[in-house]
């Protein structure tokens, strides 16, 4: 685990060629399946995706990896419909960087996620539904507190 701290900065244009190399990873589209899909919602943040909140994760100001988090209510996911919509949130997050994987830093991009969601008043549960595969980002949500709503297949993290 790296000694230096990840941090959050909001996503810009300067980062979109960035996100753009990431999103062509191999190791990526595993899980972010629809790259096109992902750049037109960047480019359509403050408009038609106004509603979610997107980041990058830098380590000493080099990106690493990209993160967001948006209101249950507002995405119309079917996956959080058996939560309460009022206080709901959920979080998306990815290393980009090939160099950043294994080190701990996946972890750190969700606790930092989640403490920006918990800083919100009205924040009550973050859900998140990750691919039954990944086991890497289901222990980066366990080693930040969440816990499995096996049920569902969703991990949430009370407030």
């Amino acid at each position: 685990m790296t000694t230096e701290r990840l941090t959050l900065t909001p996503f810009t244009d300067d980062d979109m060629p960035t996100m753009r190399a990431w999103l062509r990873k191999e190791r990526v589209l595993r899980w972010y399946t629809e790259p096109d899909e992902w750049v037109r919602e960047l480019e359509e943040r403050d408009g038609e995706f106004s509603f979610i909140q997107h980041f990058m994760a830098r380590l000493g100001g080099r990106a690493v990896g990209f993160g967001q988090y948006y209101a249950c209510a507002d995405s119309g996911e079917a996956d959080y419909a058996a939560y309460p919509s009022a206080g709901s949130y959920s979080i998306d997050y990815m290393l980009g960087e090939d160099d950043c994987v294994g080190r701990g830093l996946g972890s750190a991009l969700v606790g930092e996620l989640v403490a920006a969601v918990l800083a919100l008043p009205e924040a009550a549960l973050i859900v998140v539904k990750p691919d039954e595969g990944n086991a890497a980002s289901r222990a980066c949500l366990t080693a930040n507190g969440f816990s499995l709503d096996e049920r569902t297949g969703v991990f949430c993290l009370y407030r």
